[in-house]
């Protein structure tokens, strides 16, 4: 059977997601084709969601698991190659695959040449407004595609396990931004304080994180005078899209769940408090929302999640702004 191989070796969980648009342009233009998709390893599962996709493989590190991809996809009949992130080895690869259609980055001076429909990046131009999905929709642009279908759905969540939550009145938050931010002056108080607010107003709180999150979550969980539940560290990619599916409200900064959590149809109140953050590039797509920003910025421009000591943007959000905010989108689902 023909194929098309879509490929974001490179990235996180939102990354992924945020693609789902693309795999669905490909899917109704060449519906006699397999869609085969390449992600970074241990990602597997959040393009496994997409049932879309026939197959999901991993791109590690080295030539020579490239290489040994190449001569996969060259077997597999591959028609059209998807490079949703460019680099030498990426476009060396589908080079040597022989595939006859390969889209990709424009622009890099060593390896866009190998490409056969090169496609100019609106970020890497200055762009700041498109947003992310547009952007990705610009590579099946380019060989005359039209997208219609621009929905991210992720279908058949588990049952929520184990039954942590009732399900009637209940706000996931997601404290955490995938960095290591617990003594670099993080708002442990802004999110202890915000949930003890949603518990007396009588919702369920939850709070998630990944396994090197738990301590973060666990510092936050210390300083509330409420009950919360954590199941940081606890949750797979299923499990996890499960639990922001039974939610009313999920709070989160710029984030991979924030991404998950629009996909299964549950509003979200996204903080995006760095100057560099960019939210109407990686906002939420195609749920209610609220967008929360400081009124100003007391960062430096080049202060990133990765190398900033003190997070004084993130200290200084308002949690009167993040209270209203979640009530006006999960507030007629209170219990009571």
């Amino acid at each position: 059977m023909k194929s098309i191989a879509i490929l974001q070796p490179h990235g996180g969980m939102g990354d992924l997601i945020l693609s789902y648009p693309v795999v669905n342009v490909f899917a109704e233009a060449y519906p006699d084709h397999q869609i085969l998709y390449v992600t970074p390893p241990g990602l597997e599962d959040v393009i496994r969601a997409n049932p879309k996709v026939h197959e999901v493989s991993s791109l590690k590190p080295g030539y020579g698991v490239a290489f040994a991809l190449a001569k996969e996809l060259k077997n597999k009949k591959v028609e059209i190659a998807c490079a949703l992130w460019s680099t030498f080895r990426i476009a060396l690869m589908l080079k040597l695959a022989s595939i006859p259609i390969r889209i990709g980055q424009d622009g890099r001076f060593f390896y866009s040449h190998w490409f056969t429909h090169r496609v100019p990046v609106r970020s890497a131009l200055g762009d700041t407004k498109s947003h992310w999905v547009e952007c990705l929709l610009d590579y099946p642009r380019s060989i005359g595609l039209s997208p219609r279908d621009k929905s991210i759905i992720i279908r058949d969540t588990p049952p929520i396990f184990p039954k942590i939550i009732s399900g009637v009145s209940s706000i996931v938050i997601h404290p955490g931004k995938g960095e290591n931010v617990l003594k670099r002056g993080w708002p442990l108080d802004f999110f202890a304080e915000l949930a003890d607010r949603l518990i007396r107003h009588g919702f369920e709180v939850v709070f998630t994180g990944s396994p090197r999150e738990i301590e973060l979550v666990n510092a936050i969980l210390a300083k509330m005078k409420g009950k919360a539940t954590s199941v940081a560290g606890k949750t797979d990619f299923k499990q996890l899209a499960a639990l922001l599916k039974g939610a009313n409200c999920v709070i989160c900064p710029d984030s991979g769940p924030m991404h998950v959590a629009a996909a299964v149809g549950t509003p979200v109140v996204a903080l995006f408090a760095m100057k560099s953050d960019f939210p109407n590039r990686w906002a939420p797509w195609g749920v209610p929302q609220k967008i929360i920003r400081p009124q100003t910025f007391p960062c430096q421009d080049s202060c990133t999640k990765e190398n900033c000591q003190n997070f004084l943007c993130f200290q200084s959000l308002n949690v009167n702004e993040v209270e209203k905010a979640v009530l006006e989108l999960a507030g007629s689902k209170v219990k009571g």
